[in-house]
């Protein structure tokens, strides 16, 4: 129960059994000039059935959502041995109750996934990355705010550590040297990206980073 069933570029579809793992349907939907958005830490070894019924997050939720924004069908064995058939690839159905939520997140409670079908998503042609500093939690929410203002769904990921965490990392991994003063109390690692080539979005990080100085908010930042 480890295959990839189908792939749709054109539909931007995908259908895998639940015992793939979530890499192989990475490298699959890349192979095939897509992007399959879930990005977990353990993507080589955990299973896209797993993500299903635990709703897996990762590090592109503000953009893409969890695992559940994804899954556009199911296939489940019910605990009677009956198999549900919601395997459908139709982004728009609007026919009756839409019963794949009960199973996603479910963690096997109500049946276990045997296949899903989820939707593939365009390949950033185009990145930019900043880490970021500041003094109080609620500063680095107000950069939050500029950059969803500003750059809106071209936030691929925001990441916020606060001073114990930064700590631990350095502790724990020695040759990491952080590219400001690691004793600030927050740090944000902010990446935006887009499907065009030609986006500016280092003059996105840019009007962020301005607007952020001239509020006294930001305590230092690295492009």
């Amino acid at each position: 129960m480890n295959r990839i069933r189908e792939v749709d570029a054109v539909g931007n579809t995908l259908i895998a059994e639940a015992g793939c793992i979530l890499q192989t349907v990475q490298e699959t939907a890349d192979a095939h000039g897509r992007l399959y958005p879930v990005t977990l830490g353990a993507e080589g070894s955990c299973q896209i059935g797993g993500n299903v019924s635990t709703n897996a997050g990762g590090t592109g939720v503000l953009k893409y959502g969890n695992t559940r924004e994804q899954v556009l069908g199911l296939e489940v064995v019910m605990p009677d041995g009956r198999i549900w058939d919601g395997l459908r690839a139709l982004r728009k159905d609007n026919t009756g109750y839409n019963l794949k939520h009960l199973f996603i997140g479910g963690e096997g409670t109500l049946g276990l996934v045997t296949a899903v079908a989820v939707r593939l998503h365009p390949k950033p042609a185009r990145s930019a990355t900043a880490w970021l500093t500041f003094d109080t939690v609620e500063n680095a929410l107000a950069c939050l705010a500029d950059f969803q203002s500003i750059a809106g769904d071209r936030i691929a990921g925001f990441e916020l550590l606060n001073q114990a965490q930064l700590q631990a990392v350095l502790a724990n991994f020695p040759d990491v040297r952080l590219p400001t003063d690691p004793q600030a109390p927050y740090a944000v690692l902010v990446e935006l990206s887009d499907t065009y080539i030609k986006a500016d979005l280092d003059g996105l990080l840019q009007d962020v980073l301005t607007g952020l100085t001239e509020r006294s908010l930001l305590r230092d930042a690295a492009l």
